[in-house]
């Protein structure tokens, strides 16, 4: 492996021949996560590399849209819901969330070519070594967006606006049957049943590669805390969706687990 192999924000590899880039019209999603430890001017130095170095390179080779969150306070409801599961929520700045949109999987190829070519891309690449790390580590998954949502819905921007609460959501299953019978309930109602609640959806999409597999992630996104609480009630209380809870077609469509993340977009993020 040479150097400028090396140089791309890590990518699944291997699925080329999986995916033909006429098979589907379903966007591809990017997520990755960086870890911080909290140690001096850590936090500081990885904004400054998302805003000045990552965006322009993602603007100057047309990928995206881009997407850059820190994490944000969780609301109560979800603090007391994670402390009943047994689990903490991460705390705001221990983590920053990168979004990437996709066309198709040869966009994917394509965008991850010109990344590597890119001689100024290099260069910053090139900088870092010696530096104090931005980041202790990092994660990226690789989505494809269900079929009753095929393309990522960007919400419109203005900057007069209050920034938008995202909250990020993963969802374990059991096993593949499960996975594909859950997917097959979002796809013929349950995303339709958010929209009517409020519930916005950003994405969904189904991991391709990353951890704890299988498994699925989806982003919705709220004008503020009291909508939010709001939407995730008349959700609860919908009679469509306590008639799909008890459809036989989806008998064993569980999610065992599933682990919230709260963000709020960086400044100088483009979905915000």
């Amino acid at each position: 492996m040479n150097r400028r192999t090396l140089l791309c924000t890590p990518i699944v590899t291997g699925l080329a021949g999986a995916f033909p880039a006429a098979a589907t019209r379903n966007q591809y999603i990017e997520l990755s996560f960086y870890f911080l430890s909290g140690g001096p001017g850590q936090s500081s130095r990885l904004t400054e590399f998302l805003e000045n170095q990552h965006l322009p390179m993602t603007k100057r080779l047309g990928i995206g849209p881009v997407g850059y969150f820190g994490l944000r306070e969780a609301p109560e409801s979800a603090r007391a819901a994670a402390q009943k599961r047994g689990e903490v929520l991460p705390e705001p700045g221990s983590r920053f969330v990168t979004l990437t949109i996709y066309d198709s999987w040869s966009t994917v190829e394509a965008k991850r070519a010109a990344q590597r070519a890119d001689k100024i891309w290099t260069e910053v690449v090139d900088a870092m070594i010696g530096q104090p790390p931005a980041y202790d580590r990092m994660e990226t998954w690789l989505l494809r967006a269900f079929d009753g949502i095929p393309k990522v819905e960007v919400p419109p921007s203005d900057s007069g606006r209050k920034p938008r609460i995202f909250e990020l959501r993963n969802a374990e299953t059991p096993n593949l049957g499960a996975q594909a019978r859950k997917i097959e309930m979002w796809n013929e109602g349950e995303i339709r049943i958010f929209r009517t609640c409020r519930l916005n959806p950003l994405f969904f999409g189904e991991t391709l590669s990353g951890s704890r597999m299988p498994n699925f992630w989806y982003m919705i996104w709220f004008d503020g805390p009291e909508a939010r609480e709001a939407a995730w009630d008349a959700f609860r209380k919908d009679p469509d969706w306590a008639r799909m809870q008890k459809d036989p077609r989806y008998k064993g469509a569980t999610t065992p687990r599933i682990a919230d993340t709260f963000l709020q977009p960086l400044v100088f993020s483009p979905i915000r």
